[in-house]
């Protein structure tokens, strides 16, 4: 492009630089068109950037550097991505001891600092430690993000109690203010604690409390563990309880075990209207009919949520493809929603022979009954029906059988049949 053709007019270019934005080759060639797409082209190319802290400190020091004589870049960055170490795997690969992996709280409220207009950041692959022989913080961090998101992250605990706070979550949450989303997926505690028992968790909220007042999540939580993880997410999720940040979460999208998924729910149920929750537990037969409080605990506690206004139930595609007990597990959920639900996603994302555990006639009662009710969506995903064979029913087959056993849902006009989604926590 030369000459008359690189002066396009501003909408155009702007459009062909906003179609380009994830392709940082060919926004570097517009940079070198012209003056003119030089202008466009170039904040793009800074919009959403990654650091990768594989040699920590030298990675480090060269990016605050850079934007430090640059500040005008800085001032471009919205989305920044910190990958401490690629390919690790939580509690096998990182240790305290090495520097691969690791990002001190000092290096990220200095890399925040230096870039006043960032919107979202994610952290991924670290060892989140305490200050590591960073220069400390002269300039304020921002006040807010529209998301934060901790991906495969060590936390390092001291002893609770002690002040000032030595977790190292701690005083990174320490340097936010509002987050509108935040994602936490496979974030541990670098060792072992006991506190499961409640002294032991009430002593961790008392340690979250030390986050300060100015933290807090205004609309999405994202809570997610690849395995079972139960003591690290309840140490995570009592810092965010004890510090109120989570008083305002309107969304919450829980993928954890019955005892942290119930938990979670509890902690924002005063706020919550849109709750996404992968079942993971199958329900324990007749005890969830006999006793009351396993029912609140088997079913994450929903019926608490008096202000919850859609509910999404997904089944846990890795379930025991014979354990029915776990639609069972969806139907009590379903039974025991708030009234204020009016809109209800359930995702059969299992075999089709286990569709017949689940009683259809159950819901179709207590859904087409409740006038506030005004859209059922039932989705199913195509998972193999022949274990270790690769058969597959097609989705439309368990639509039909859905559709014949749903009749008073149908009457009214309120349901619709669909296939999963690929990735119903994205």
């Amino acid at each position: 492009m030369s000459g008359r053709q690189s002066y396009l007019a501003r909408e155009l270019v702007d459009f062909i630089i906003e179609h380009l934005r994830d392709d940082k080759a060919s926004l570097s060639v517009c940079t070198l068109l012209s003056r003119y797409w030089h202008v466009s082209a170039r904040p793009a190319l800074f919009k959403k950037i990654t650091l990768r802290c594989k040699d920590r400190t030298r990675n480090t020091t060269a990016f605050l550097r850079f934007f430090d004589a640059h500040a005008q870049y800085a001032h471009w960055v919205r989305e920044l991505d910190v990958l401490a170490n690629d390919g690790i795997t939580v509690g096998t690969n990182i240790r305290p001891s090495t520097h691969a992996g690791i990002i001190t709280v000092s290096e990220l409220s200095n890399i925040l600092s230096t870039l006043p207009d960032i919107r979202k950041l994610k952290l991924s692959s670290a060892y989140l430690l305490h200050d590591f022989g960073c220069p400390p913080l002269l300039r304020p961090p921002p006040k807010s993000l529209e998301k934060l998101w901790l991906d495969t992250v060590v936390i390092a605990v001291g002893q609770f109690g002690d002040r000032p706070a030595e977790c190292s979550l701690v005083k990174f949450l320490a340097l936010l203010d509002a987050v509108k989303t935040v994602i936490v997926y496979d974030l541990r505690v670098e060792r072992f604690f006991p506190f499961t028992d409640d002294p032991h968790r009430d002593i961790v909220r008392i340690e979250g409390e030390k986050i300060g007042k100015n933290f807090h999540i205004t609309d999405t939580l994202v809570i997610s563990t690849s395995d079972d993880q139960d003591e690290s997410q309840l140490v995570i999720l009592d810092l965010l309880v004890g510090s109120k940040a989570l008083r305002s979460v309107q969304h919450l999208v829980v993928d954890e075990g019955d005892f942290v998924g119930y938990e979670t729910v509890q902690a924002v149920a005063g706020t919550l209207q849109h709750l996404e929750l992968v079942v993971n537990a199958p329900a324990l037969g007749l005890a969830l009919e006999e006793d009351e409080q396993n029912v609140s605990a088997l079913t994450y506690g929903v019926a608490s949520c008096a202000g919850l206004t859609k509910l999404h139930i997904i089944m846990n595609p890795t379930a025991d493809e014979m354990d029915g007990r776990y639609l069972v597990t969806v139907q009590h959920i379903i039974r025991f929603a708030p009234r204020s639900v009016s809109e209800f996603l359930i995702d059969f994302d299992c075999v089709f022979s286990m569709l017949h555990f689940f009683d259809w006639n159950a819901m179709d009662n207590v859904l087409s009954t409740r006038a506030g009710v005004t859209s059922v969506t039932v989705m199913f995903g195509d998972k193999h029906d022949c274990s270790g064979c690769g058969l597959r029913l097609p989705v439309d087959n368990k639509i039909a059988l859905a559709k014949q056993r749903l009749p008073q849902l149908r009457a009214r006009g309120i349901v619709s049949f669909r296939q999963s989604l690929e990735d119903p926590l994205v």
